[in-house]
């Protein structure tokens, strides 16, 4: 389960649970609507709990296009940059 809960800041969201397969549909979407608001995204990762490939996709695809920020990466979260994208990627900022 993934809970996408909006802040007082456009552009800002912060993720809690599981991002994968089953609700990377979802997420996709309602990143690239904030995108399209003209927004940068920044997106809090502190509270997810497991990330799959399908998650990391999104990612990297919204990051092709618009530079995505990512804050306080969990755990998780970061052994999934460290090992799928040790050098980074290009529109991919990780903060924390």
């Amino acid at each position: 389960m993934l809970d996408i809960i909006t802040t007082r800041s456009p552009g800002r969201l912060r993720l809690v649970g599981e991002i994968e397969l089953s609700n990377t549909d979802r997420l996709a979407r309602i990143l690239r609507a904030e995108r399209e608001g003209g927004w940068e995204l920044s997106l809090d990762l502190s509270d997810v709990t497991f990330i799959d490939s399908t998650g990391l996709q999104v990612l990297l695809d919204l990051s092709r296009s618009h530079p995505v920020v990512i804050l306080q990466p969990s755990d998780s979260v970061k052994r999934l940059l460290d090992v799928a994208i040790p050098h980074g990627a290009a529109g991919l900022e990780i903060r924390g």
